[in-house]
């Protein structure tokens, strides 16, 4: 009989375990965490252990066979309680993928760096607002986005360009400055901060104004089309925010300061917005809004003073439609509705809004206003879209649209009626580059006499965005 030294049997014990353990970690990364798999996993190491140990075992001494028993029966222990804490991971895996993703989190990641923008041609009527058929820069942002803690999130957003940016005085002689957009910090579910779980979304800093939804696809990599709508909801502004959803009913309620000043609040008063959304079924969403600017002050002979709104309206900020020192405000509501047409949608909107100040007489200005739009794919990239929207008023307002923000802000210039009928193409040439073409046109009343009807827009557009790093 031959007999094996001491040395050549645990070194060969050595390369069976190593072998073993081999084994065990290819099944791990090919066989997923199920009950076939984990069974799988352990038969496969079993059986390896067996065969080392047969093999050995016909030409073994009995007290290496002892030693060599105790070795395999100690690595087997090893492999189990391996085969176990693997198995609690991926079963943690596997839960936290069944949860929704907030703002495209990555676990691994702590910060993430994104982009997007957009550039074109613009060319509109003499009475529009490029009436010199002008290439430009429409957009540009970058956007930072960090986890400070668990369910407790960070982000930023630096506009070097937007299209409200690109219409002040000073962009025109090339003085193009960077600013803030939103900065703000999330607390998730904040019942956990007080010991509890779950719960609704905390928000501080600065944010959109969350009236109505169109905001949320006012970007260019969202908009299907170039322009937005006429009424077209929009502001930045500082505050608080708490949002969430109970089953398919969503809310949220803001408080914010409601004025054009960025950082400061020349009046206690504040603007409150309050929204509920629901989904009766998995293709339609509806949803109701309410927002009061809260008082708002133009008094010219103060440095301290609002002098415009923070939200955007008529393709302008809310404004003094009276006499010089005044105090005046606004408030609005409207109800949407969005289904849902497979790659395509059907999306709607009415409202009213009251503008009021203290001026003598009767100063109150009502709003009618409305959006209809819908968005049909021809292809898997391509699609096309139509936007009709509108706003009236029969006391008349500054309703800018399209037009020349310095002759429709002109007191003599006050809209009765202003409608902009938009047709758009779309081609996605990746997930993260567009290519869009509209032609707008508009029609509108003065309320002292006149039409509005040289401000129709023809406009081609490249929309990107820059991948998460």
């Amino acid at each position: 009989m031959i007999v094996f030294s001491r040395s050549r049997i645990w070194g060969a014990a050595m390369k069976c375990s190593i072998k073993q353990q081999a084994l065990v970690k290819w099944l791990n990364r090919t066989v997923r965490s199920d009950f076939l798999s984990k069974w799988c996993r352990r038969l496969c190491a079993s059986l390896l252990g067996a065969l080392c140990f047969s093999s050995f075992a016909a030409h073994a001494a009995p007290s290496e066979l002892d030693e060599l028993r105790a070795q395999i029966e100690a690595q087997r222990v090893i492999i189990e309680k391996l085969s176990e804490r693997l198995e609690r991971l991926e079963s943690n895996e596997s839960e936290s993928r069944a949860q929704p993703e907030v703002r495209g989190y990555i676990a691994e990641r702590e910060l993430h760096l994104t982009g997007e923008g957009a550039m074109g041609f613009y060319s509109t009527g003499d009475a529009g607002q490029h009436p010199n058929n002008e290439f430009l820069l429409d957009e540009a942002r970058a956007y930072v986005e960090a986890r400070v803690m668990p369910d407790t999130y960070f982000f930023a957003e630096l506009n070097m360009m937007t299209r409200e940016k690109s219409r002040e005085k000073n962009s025109h002689r090339g003085n193009i400055n960077m600013n803030i957009g939103e900065l703000y910090v999330d607390f998730e579910n904040v019942r956990q901060l007080f010991g509890g779980s779950g719960g609704p979304t905390f928000r501080v800093g600065r944010f959109e104004i969350p009236f109505g939804e169109e905001y949320m696809r006012r970007d260019a990599m969202k908009n299907p089309l170039v322009t937005h709508s006429l009424a077209d909801f929009w502001g930045i502004d500082e505050g608080i925010e708490l949002y969430g959803s109970v089953g398919a009913v969503s809310y949220l309620v803001a408080l914010q300061n409601g004025g054009h000043a960025v950082g400061r609040d020349f009046e206690s008063d504040k603007s409150i917005t309050v929204r509920l959304g629901v989904d009766p079924t998995s293709n339609l969403h509806l949803g109701a809004s309410y927002m009061t600017t809260g008082d708002l002050t133009n008094i010219q002979s103060r440095v301290d003073t609002d002098r415009l709104g923070e939200l955007w309206f008529g393709n302008y900020w809310i404004s003094d439609a009276g006499t010089a020192d005044t105090v005046f405000s606004s408030s609005f509501w409207l109800g949407e509705g969005r289904v849902s047409l497979g790659n395509g949608h059907l999306a709607f909107l009415y409202g009213q809004g009251l503008y009021e100040d203290n001026g003598e007489g009767d100063t109150d200005i009502e709003f009618d206003y409305y959006t209809l739009e819908v968005v049909q794919p021809f292809t898997e990239k391509a699609y096309g879209a139509l936007r009709w929207s509108g706003i009236e008023s029969d006391e008349g307002y500054y309703l800018v649209g399209l037009g020349n923000e310095d002759l429709n802000l002109e007191p003599d210039q006050k809209t009765t009626e202003l409608q902009q009928l938009s047709l758009g193409l779309g081609y996605r040439l990746s997930e993260s580059l567009i290519l869009k073409g509209e032609y707008a046109w508009i029609r509108g009343d003065i309320l002292e006499g006149g039409r509005r009807d040289d401000e129709n827009m023809f406009t081609l557009q490249l929309a990107y965005k820059f991948p998460q790093r």
